[in-house]
């Protein structure tokens, strides 16, 4: 599975972060695929489904190191490291 991460950097006013992508299997859009953030120090972990069109949005990160990964049906799971 390949996926595509855009952080949306955090500032003072805000004390979350959204990260949003695309999944994609071979060129195509991957509807269903799981993407799990896990943050590295405080190891809290969420998780959301791909839409029809393989787009996800996670919510509410804190600032900090995420494992995100991504298992498409399909797919080799795919872990990158992202910091918000």
């Amino acid at each position: 599975a390949t996926t595509l991460f855009a952080a949306v950097p955090a500032s003072a006013q805000l004390t979350t972060a959204t990260v949003r992508g695309q999944v994609t299997t071979s060129a195509a859009a991957a509807p269903g695929a799981t993407v799990t953030a896990r943050n590295v120090e405080t190891g809290f972990t969420t998780s959301v489904t791909a839409g029809p069109d393989g787009n996800y949005v996670l919510t509410g990160l804190r600032p900090g190191a995420y494992d995100i990964s991504v298992s498409a049906a399909g797919g080799t799971p795919v872990t990158q490291r992202v910091v918000i």
